[in-house]
């Protein structure tokens, strides 16, 4: 093989500190590191949720969301029933957590007479008069649309109406192949864009996978899963739609249900449980406290909120929701020179 010759670098001086047309400099970059860095010092707001289900949140603040189920399982009925709720205000066991909510629905499956019966189902259970557009709700019918006209339309309405929650029933129909790795994972990408830049939560309806696979279907379910804060899964059975919370970053909220009344409305119904979620959650609660005040009888606040980040680690905001919780449920008091002690009924309790 013939030797080839290979000029040696030569280090010039001169051009030491200098930088090519395409490269940015030092304080470029450390304010793009800046940026995206996350430090234990950060002051983060706390998650803000749009609803609460027995008093534990959910569908958080510009976050994505995903809702699955075989197909004719009842999704686009959930979305109905949810959209009742925040609407409403409270509606089968939830509650918004804020007032005069704004929503939003793209429908890319339903005739525009089926879209039409759905909107005024929603005017129905809200109580409105249906020959009379109430500005909390806009309802887009984008089947007939190209998938480049539904994103367009989408992201036009976000921008025109501003709505907190935003419903897309079926989110498959905004790409070509559902199982295009670089297909959905574009999607998702844009999807979470639109979160952030119009500071909206959108809930995303996809269909699972065909026979006893319950993943969501494709590349973009995948995607799907991997991105969203929460996932939920309807089933039928019968006349009954059961609604269970599949996935969750935070505290999971308990299984909700519904059926439907003479005029095809989703309307809730009970779940017979024994013990709820919410109600495990404060005896896990009272244990935490009791805990504590068995090492001391009197806390100051700053010493409390010190012992709870210490026993169960976490930040100090959340600690000190914790406090304020335990005065709400009654297992905590101050007396009156300003120290917290366990309630009487509860240090009975820890005694026995």
């Amino acid at each position: 093989m013939e030797a080839v010759a290979v000029a040696p670098t030569i280090f010039d001086p001169s051009k030491w500190g200098q930088r090519e047309k395409d490269q940015k400099d030092c304080s470029q970059v450390n304010k793009e590191l800046l940026k995206y860095e996350i430090r234990p010092d950060s002051d983060y707001p706390e998650m803000q949720y749009f609803l609460t289900h027995n008093d534990v949140g959910c569908f958080p603040l510009g976050e994505l969301i995903g809702f699955s189920g075989k197909a004719k399982a009842g999704k686009g009925l959930s979305i109905i029933f949810l959209i009742v709720a925040l609407l409403r205000g409270v509606w089968g066991g939830f509650k918004a957590e804020r007032k005069n909510i704004k929503v939003m629905l793209i429908d890319n499956e339903q005739t525009g007479y089926s879209a039409q019966n759905n909107l005024r189902k929603i005017y129905s259970l809200c109580g409105w008069d249906s020959n009379i557009k109430n500005p909390r709700i806009n309802y887009y019918c984008l089947r007939d649309a190209d998938i480049k006209t539904r994103r367009s339309v989408l992201e036009s309405a976000l921008n025109e109406h501003r709505p907190d929650v935003v419903f897309i029933d079926n989110v498959r129909d905004l790409l070509k192949d559902f199982n295009s790795i670089e297909e959905s994972g574009e999607l998702v990408n844009f999807l979470m864009r639109l979160t952030k830049q119009y500071n909206v939560t959108i809930v995303t309806v996809l269909h699972e996978n065909k026979g006893k696979d319950e993943n969501l279907r494709g590349h973009l379910g995948t995607e799907l899963v991997i991105k969203a804060s929460e996932v939920y899964h309807v089933t039928k059975t019968l006349s009954n739609f059961k609604v269970v919370q599949t996935e969750c970053r935070n505290a999971p909220i308990d299984d909700w249900s519904f059926e439907l009344d003479e005029q095809s409305r989703p309307v809730p119904t009970e779940i017979e449980r024994t013990v709820s979620r919410a109600d495990t959650r404060e005896y896990i609660m009272r244990g935490e406290f009791a805990e504590l005040f068995k090492q001391k009888d009197k806390f100051r606040f700053s010493e409390l909120v010190k012992a709870i980040q210490e026993q169960q680690l976490i930040a100090e905001r959340t600690a000190k929701d914790r406090i304020t919780k335990g005065y709400a449920l009654d297992i905590i008091t101050k007396d009156i020179h300003g120290l917290i002690t366990l309630k009487m009924e509860e240090r009975d309790a820890v005694q026995k």
